[in-house]
């Protein structure tokens, strides 16, 4: 969501085919994932107010050794809602993903994605796990009494009820919420804020014990941005100290949306693990 304040250059530009496929979630709920590349799988899990396509870089730089499984999480981009929501739901929707791409497949989740994806390992930990600024909370609830204004904001005004969610879950300055508001996928945050209330609920209601975290036995990496918010950096330096087989790696002059400013450096970050 938040900008850094430095830009890499994009890297070049591959020709890869995307293929889309349908990976029904336990409710019979089809997702829809898009793959491409070669080699080891590797699924990706996006955030909050965030699509596939959001990580097609990432993914297009990495497609020479990998062959992503980028979801399009439920209400996200061509994937339908599904019947009543829950965040259980979408841990399941993580598994089905992980069982279609394979025994050996990597899981990487951002954000809102990356408490999917700590969830999920904890109880079936994947061949490699890959966190990155995961959304879950430390000792106050992340939405709390924030999600009724928010959800009521939505409903009147979705602009301003992003902003508001921006302020209130995120706690991102001032200058990273002006730079979203003038980035080109700001309207289509907008389009997916209406699901931001109940992720927050879900994140809420999470048993973050560290006893649930131990359980995770996959080699692990945890990424942060080096200028993303404070909560969100102690969350991982936190987890890093739980999670026993565990590496802790800034992205140095990045937010939280390194995948968008700075996809080389991600990708680099994720081969290295995975190479040793």
């Amino acid at each position: 969501m938040s900008r850094a304040h430095r830009k890499e250059a994009a890297p070049p530009k591959m020709e890869q085919r995307i293929e889309h496929r349908t990976v029904a979630g336990q409710d019979g709920t089809p997702l829809d994932v898009e793959v491409f590349g070669r080699e080891r799988p590797l699924v990706i899990v996006p955030g909050s107010l965030s699509v596939a396509a959001d990580w097609h870089q990432v993914a297009l730089t990495l497609a020479d050794g990998f062959t992503a499984f980028v979801m399009n999480r439920r209400g996200h981009g061509p994937s339908p809602d599904g019947t009543a929501y829950s965040f259980d739901r979408e841990v399941d929707d993580v598994a089905a993903v992980m069982r279609a791409a394979g025994p050996d497949a990597v899981l990487f989740g951002h954000s809102f994605g990356g408490a999917l994806a700590l969830a999920h390992a904890s109880a079936v930990p994947p061949a490699a796990l890959i966190v990155y600024d995961p959304g879950i909370r430390l000792d106050e609830p992340i939405g709390g009494d924030a999600v009724p204004a928010v959800e009521e904001a939505l409903s009147h005004d979705p602009e301003e009820g992003l902003v508001m969610g921006m302020r209130r879950f995120g706690r991102f300055p001032e200058e990273a919420i002006a730079a979203a508001m003038r980035s080109p996928g700001w309207e289509h945050m907008v389009a997916m804020a209406h699901t931001w209330p109940r992720e927050m609920r879900g994140l809420d209601e999470l048993d973050v014990s560290p006893e649930r975290f131990v359980r995770i036995t996959s080699p692990t990496l945890l990424l942060r941005g080096g200028e993303s918010p404070d909560w969100l950096r102690e969350t991982t330096a936190r987890l890093a100290r739980t999670i026993p087989d565990t590496q802790l790696q800034d992205l140095a002059g990045q937010g939280h949306a390194a995948n968008e400013t700075a996809p080389q450096a991600v990708a680099d970050d994720i081969r290295a693990f995975l190479a040793a």
